[in-house]
C-alpha cells in the first residue's frame, strides 16, 4: 500500500547444510524479481559443498548430494563474497 506502481523488489531464498552460521554452508540461492506485483525475473543456483548432506537437510530441502554433484557450481560463498545475479 502506498508504493509506486513501478516498484521493483526481489525475494531471496537460501538453503543451507544446517543452521549454524559459523559452520554450515549455502547449498542453494534462489531469487524472484517482481515489478508491479508481476514476476519479471528469476535466478536459481545450486552450490557444491565438500561434505555429505545430513539426512534431515535432504528431507527438508529435497536437495541431495547427487543433485549437488551433478548440477551444483563449485565456488565458496561467505560474508565477504559479492556476486552479480542475472535474473532471467
Amino acid at each position: 500500500e502506498g508504493q509506486d506502481i513501478d516498484t521493483e523488489y526481489c525475494v531471496f531464498d537460501l538453503e543451507t547444510t544446517g543452521f549454524t552460521v559459523d559452520y554450515d554452508e549455502i547449498i542453494e540461492i534462489a531469487c524472484v524479481k517482481y515489478q508491479n506485483m508481476q514476476e519479471i525475473g528469476r535466478f536459481n543456483e545450486l552450490i557444491k559443498v565438500d561434505r555429505k548432506l545430513h539426512p534431515r537437510i535432504v528431507e527438508v530441502t529435497n536437495i541431495t548430494d547427487e543433485l549437488l554433484e551433478k548440477d551444483g557450481k563449485k565456488y565458496k560463498l561467505n560474508k565477504y563474497t559479492s556476486t552479480k545475479i542475472s535474473l532471467k
